[in-house]
């Protein structure tokens, strides 16, 4: 009788067990399904004012209307994007924290002693959304109108030059330190906390030379309040056609392009990175957001998650050789 009734109240709980994790799998596949309940925050490893920052206003605001609820912003600038893609890391797997990266995701591990994330473990790859040029910006006052007679007078004055970039280790950052290698002609690296920021001190004549993205440089360019000497892509960038690229100015090694992408806390159901892919990649083929992303200075990309895993994978080795071969270190 005893082994009976034990026998039994070992399958009563066996079978509760299974049935407690058929709900609790069937509970979770359902809430995945009715992604997202509630508002999302897309959090933003930069300064308000910047590229990064202003795409992300732009794309947060269809992204809003598309998943029905309600997407914001939380910049959390500061180390080079590091301080804010180590909350996204920690942020719970559920959906609702968002990141947007730039290349800082793939260069950062390579420039600082330690990060508070791994650029392939941390993360679930989402998409990448939209590309844009580095450009060589010169305060309006300049004397120097092209990068020719930059270099002869950097030449001719070893350590007198100053430019300017959203940050250490960031792409601008690093492209002044390609410039320098390709050129010979040594300059000093005023880093400030964001584009914003940088760009700001070329307007007010802080550091008369920076390199910046196209998108936060532009409408200062086209307002006369900079001047854009030199473009980093193989071929003019369309929106300045009249800008040439440094390959025209006769250095070719000077090509650096960045990138605009969302990820996810690692652990993120499939099913919800899938979802939020999908509705990214619909937003990028909207005729009006397409067209007020290239006026903005913005290439539209896309793609799959898969297809940014693979882009992180290579641009975590591209990036390795370029800083060490640069020496950038960050505190």
């Amino acid at each position: 009788m005893n082994f009976n009734f034990y026998r039994w109240a070992t399958i009563c709980l066996v079978c509760s067990v299974f049935l407690f994790k058929t709900v609790g799998i069937a509970k979770a596949q359902s809430a995945d399904s009715q992604y997202p309940v509630r508002s999302i925050k897309m959090i933003v490893p930069f300064a308000p004012g910047g590229a990064m920052d202003v795409f992300a206003r732009v794309f947060t605001k269809y992204m809003s209307s598309k998943l029905g609820q309600t997407v914001f912003i939380e910049n959390k600038a500061g180390a080079g994007g590091n301080i804010g893609m180590g909350m996204a890391a920690k942020a719970p797997a559920d959906g609702y924290t968002i990141l947007l990266v730039s290349n800082s995701i793939v260069i950062n591990p390579s420039l600082y002693a330690s990060v508070p994330y791994d650029a392939k473990r941390s993360f679930a790859p989402i998409v990448n959304l939209v590309g844009a040029p580095t450009l060589l910006i010169a305060n309006i006052k300049s004397e120097h109108r092209t990068v020719r007679q930059l270099v002869q007078a950097m030449k001719a004055k070893p350590g007198v030059f100053n430019y300017t970039s959203s940050g250490i280790g960031t792409s601008q950052h690093l492209a002044g330190e390609l410039f320098s290698q390709s050129t010979g002609a040594s300059w000093t690296h005023i880093p400030f906390n964001g584009a914003g920021p940088s760009v700001a001190a070329v307007v007010g004549n802080e550091v008369e030379y920076g390199f910046s993205s196209l998108p936060a440089a532009s409408p200062f360019i086209k307002s006369g309040q900079i001047r854009a000497l030199a473009v980093t892509t193989s071929s003019r960038f369309p929106e300045m056609s009249g800008v040439p690229t440094f390959v025209e100015e006769g250095y070719p090694e000077i090509v650096v392009e960045y990138f605009q992408a969302l990820l996810a806390p690692a652990g993120t159901p499939p099913q919800i990175v899938a979802r939020i892919s999908e509705v990214s990649n619909d937003i990028l083929k909207m005729p009006e957001v397409s067209k007020r992303l290239i006026e903005m200075g913005f290439t539209i990309i896309g793609g799959t998650p898969n297809d940014f895993e693979d882009q992180i994978d290579k641009e975590l080795i591209k990036w390795k050789k370029v800083v060490q071969a640069s020496g950038a270190k960050a505190e």
